[in-house]
């Protein structure tokens, strides 16, 4: 294993083979931590409100901390305010110039304010057992695909769920499959690691199972 620091002071662990299974899981008493992406409008059909108001209370209710992108638009806001309402454990993490823009209120959740989108990124990344991602865009499936870039290169192990609320992320899915029967997708097994479910309390018992089953191997 060796470190690899950035000029903004934060440090990304690169492993080797032998570090892959037991890289930045849960410790033991460690409250779970999942990082959830989600778009900052709410979409326009009513199942994906009622997905990240669902999402945010079973979490709560389940003690499991919640880091998330700091919004208070969206499906960001619908879901970090069922957790404060239930008293779950949420932190937001935002860059300064969205602070405004995305309306903060962090009157009933710690905040971390950053300058860039990247740092945004790290630390989300950094602070989280696992991943889960509700309908979003531009901004969502960046997300995605850098939680799905560190794993593949090896810089963390942690499993990423991928909320499917009407079939929304079929076609990002099928995407992948295009990618892998075209030869740029060499991993076979990178599609079945993702979970995908529908319900989100299917979604967050097979996230807490693998993250703990991660856990148990290293």
């Amino acid at each position: 294993m060796y470190i690899i620091p950035n000029h903004n002071g934060y440090t990304i662990t690169a492993l080797f083979d032998s570090d892959w299974k037991s890289s930045n899981l849960v410790q033991k008493g460690k409250t779970m931590q999942f990082c959830l992406f989600m778009g900052a409008s709410t979409g326009n059909k009513p199942e994906f409100i009622e997905a990240a108001c669902s999402l945010g209370r079973v979490l709560a209710t389940q003690n499991i901390g919640v880091v998330y992108g700091g919004g208070d638009v969206g499906l960001m806001g619908k879901m970090a305010n069922a957790v404060v309402e239930v008293g779950g454990n949420i932190v937001g993490v935002i860059p300064n110039r969205l602070r405004w823009v995305e309306k903060i209120s962090d009157d009933h959740m710690d905040m971390i304010y950053v300058d860039t989108l990247e740092e945004r990124k790290t630390i989300m990344l950094e602070r989280s057992d696992a991943f889960l991602a509700l309908p979003g865009g531009i901004g969502t499936l960046d997300e995605i695909m850098t939680v799905i870039a560190w794993n593949e290169l090896k810089y963390q192990n942690k499993p990423l769920g991928l909320l499917n609320t009407l079939g929304y992320y079929d076609t990002f899915i099928g995407l992948l499959r295009h990618q892998q029967a075209n030869g740029f997708l060499h991993d076979e097994k990178l599609i079945e690691r993702l979970v995908v479910c529908e319900e989100v309390e299917d979604l967050v018992a097979q996230l807490k199972q693998t993250v703990n089953t991660y856990s148990a191997n290293s």
